[in-house]
């Protein structure tokens, strides 16, 4: 029998094995846990077994590693929303796995998530721009696809922001060896989001 269990992403799948990589990795660790402004190349590159100079090799400036891991976060995230919801018709079970594969990445990849969250004020202008625009195609693709059960919510853009807010926040606390497993967790925020979208039917 085939195996039906939602796909696992990670993020840094999406840069080919090797140094840039590993430099990727370790530089999540570091800002995660120092913000971008106290985070240091060197102990990066050292954790790794690289020297800095070996670091600006695979990596222009510090702005460029922090602009690569944000790039890979957000494709990736857009990768299992669309995923998720591939080859499902029906709007509410669409909905459903939406929004559990997005609330599932935020806690899969919590130490990546919160980077992202925190710390894109020191991405250069243009690479924040990508960013940006990406964040964007996420939060459209929410909208098109909670719009459909609710298509006389005037404020169906702002409900959407609530329920992608809740996925995200997920990442500021989870703790694998604490919380559910991130798959029940993603299950119960898209049952938590259609309770959302159906509220004023019940009414």
């Amino acid at each position: 029998m085939a195996d039906t269990t939602p796909r696992r992403y990670d993020p840094c799948d999406l840069i080919p094995e090797g140094a840039r990589r590993n430099l990727a990795l370790a530089a999540i660790e570091a800002f995660g846990r120092h913000g971008f402004d106290g985070a240091n190349t060197r102990k990066i590159a050292e954790q790794v077994g690289m020297s800095s100079a070996g670091l600006y090799v695979h990596y222009a400036s510090k702005a460029k590693l922090l602009y690569t891991i944000a790039k890979v976060g957000h494709d990736s995230v857009l990768n299992a929303v669309n995923d998720a919801v591939r080859g499902i018709a029906e709007p509410d079970r669409r909905v459903h796995a939406w929004v559990s594969a997005f609330t599932r990445w935020h806690a899969d990849n919590h130490a990546l998530a919160r980077v992202n969250q925190y710390e894109l004020r020191s991405l250069e202008q243009e690479d924040f721009e990508i960013i940006s625009a990406i964040r964007r195609k996420t939060e459209a693709a929410a909208v098109r696809e909670m719009r459909v059960l609710a298509p006389d919510d005037p404020d169906i853009r702002m409900t959407a922001r609530a329920i992608l807010s809740m996925g995200i926040d997920v990442a500021r606390w989870y703790n694998p060896a604490a919380a559910r497993d991130s798959l029940a967790l993603g299950d119960l925020y898209g049952t938590l989001a259609l309770r959302m979208l159906r509220s004023d039917e019940a009414g």
